[in-house]
């Protein structure tokens, strides 16, 4: 789910029609950017910025003034004490440095640090959390299992018989979906696409989860029977989510498992 926050946030700003700025960018001194900034890589303002400031990467560092609101996603914001933020400031991040003299005359917002809550409380591990989880992840993977049952049950069966082949197949798709978004992110232009691609692929992680499901409930109890089909997809969802809750395991989940089926899934899209 961090995915998903993250690619709301990007597609939210390139509606904002802005200066977007990629690598390492520096507003200097005395300079005025009059619409809205976003930045991806690296950033240092020292000038004036009148609209919001949006950033997504490594490091920024801002000792002038923001007229709107400061969205940050990355590992550090450094608030340098000549520093004034005008609007609201909304944090994501690993680390954040508040110099005495800086000031944030909005509200400031800094519910999901990285290293504490495991970017969103989707994925939290948190036992308060747990089991709303688990009900809206399964309402989710169980309508995706009733709209395209046919098709779940078909890549599962792919990856029963060609179990070495789809994983090749995952780890090349991803290696080349990858590779493709970030040369989309080269340019401006590319943007939006790479925003499309990163949608199409959240959806076919959601197809290949959705099948794992199906597969481990078929694997206890294997029948043709609607309901009987209903309640082995409940305890493979469930199995598969208890699972993930422990941190190595859902490692080897996503390195070894549900790359199989991701690749499943693309030979079955593009066959």
């Amino acid at each position: 789910m961090k995915k998903i926050f993250i690619i709301v946030f990007l597609f939210l700003s390139i509606i904002i029609f802005g200066q977007i700025h990629t690598g390492s960018y520096v507003l200097e001194k005395n300079s005025i950017a009059k619409k809205n900034l976003i930045i991806f890589g690296s950033g240092r303002i020292d000038g004036l910025c009148l609209g919001n400031l949006t950033f997504y990467g490594d490091e920024l560092e801002i000792n002038g003034t923001i007229k709107g609101d400061l969205n940050f996603i990355g590992k550090k914001l450094l608030l340098n004490s000549t520093s004034h933020i005008e609007g609201n400031v909304h944090f994501i991040g690993e680390g954040m440095i508040l110099e005495e003299g800086s000031q944030i005359d909005g509200k400031y917002y800094n519910k999901y640090v990285l290293k504490n809550i495991r970017y969103f409380p989707f994925t939290s591990r948190k036992p308060i959390y747990i089991p709303f989880i688990f009900i809206l992840k399964f309402i989710i993977a169980f309508l995706v299992f009733l709209l395209f049952p046919n098709f779940i049950k078909s890549i599962s069966q792919y990856v029963s018989s060609h179990p070495i082949s789809s994983y090749l197949w995952g780890v090349l798709s991803l290696f080349l979906v990858f590779l493709l978004i970030i040369i989309l992110l080269i340019t401006i232009i590319g943007i939006p696409f790479a925003l499309l691609v990163m949608l199409l692929l959240l959806f076919t992680i959601l197809f290949a989860s959705t099948t794992f499901a199906y597969y481990i409930g078929h694997l206890i109890i294997k029948s043709k029977d609607r309901l009987l089909e209903y309640i082995a997809f409940f305890i493979g969802f469930t199995i598969a989510y208890l699972l993930n809750l422990h941190p190595l395991i859902h490692t080897i989940y996503i390195i070894f498992i549900l790359v199989g089926f991701l690749g499943a899934v693309f030979v079955k899209l593009f066959k």
